[in-house]
């Protein structure tokens, strides 16, 4: 797999580790396409994420601790737009800032956004594994067979992790009918590397294909992606030539640049 994925981890250890460039609970359990994580699940060990438009705006900052756990989360006004609209925890919340306390067996997280405080309980279980979330507006409870995360329920969805031995064939995300069934379909090349994400939504009993991600390697690094969809295909190109950061830009077919992502060692 890729070597910027420098951890692989099954679970969500919030005390240790930084999530797929989040930590935020709207997330968790989502799959980010470009660095082919689990949020919530598999972990990166960046310490700051910028995403930034063509014309040089930051659209918003991750920052992490120095125990790669979150600690400021800053959208410059644009929350609306880039946050989960579908979860009140993320939705036009612009900044917030977070603290960790340990109180015996679970972990309180307090996150400040403007004047208000939020208060997020982790339990584990007798594996030291994460087993439930709690706060005000969720409630997460974790499933794990064969020592892999294989269900997180969140609210009224459902996670759904599919293995083939180690490597993920297949996350299926099921509200109960509040939108349609979310299903994702991997499939990898001869040296387990993810080549092909199909992404569908299932209604009524018929697929749809939203958007189909190709991936492409050299010398076992990820180099590009592109992403199919009815709009055309856009191409995310990966730069390792930085001894500070990995960079990522996004382009059209035209090659225009339309976005960057900074990853900081």
């Amino acid at each position: 797999m890729m070597e910027y994925k420098l951890k692989l981890a099954v679970f969500f250890v919030v005390c240790s580790c930084t999530l797929s460039f989040s930590q935020r609970l709207c997330e968790i359990g989502d799959y980010d396409f470009i660095l082919q994580t689990i949020k919530g699940v598999d972990t990166t060990s960046y310490t700051k994420v910028v995403l930034i438009d063509s014309l040089g705006n930051t659209l918003f900052k991750y920052k992490y601790d120095k125990k790669n756990r979150i600690q400021e989360v800053n959208f410059t006004g644009e929350g609306l737009y880039y946050n989960r609209l579908e979860s009140s925890s993320c939705y036009m919340r612009n900044s917030l800032s977070y603290t960790y306390k340990k109180l015996k067996d679970t972990l309180c997280i307090e996150v400040l956004n403007d004047t208000i405080v939020e208060k997020i309980l982790i339990s584990y279980n007798a594996k030291k594994h994460p087993s439930t979330i709690k706060s005000d507006w969720v409630h997460i409870d974790f499933g794990y067979k064969n020592n892999k995360i294989y269900t997180i329920q969140k609210n009224n969805y459902q996670y759904k992790y599919l293995w083939d031995k180690n490597l993920l064939s297949k996350l299926i995300i099921d509200s109960k009918g509040y939108t349609p069934t979310r299903e994702f379909n991997f499939s990898y090349n001869n040296q387990g590397e993810i080549s092909k994400v199909v992404r569908q939504i299932v209604k009524m009993g018929k697929r749809e294909t939203l958007t189909t991600f190709y991936y492409q390697y050299k010398n076992q690094k990820l180099v590009k992606v592109i992403l199919k969809n009815r709009d055309g295909k856009f191409y995310y190109n990966f730069d390792y030539n930085h001894t500070e950061k990995m960079k990522i830009t996004k382009t059209d077919e035209a090659g225009d640049c339309l976005l960057q992502l900074l990853y900081y060692y």
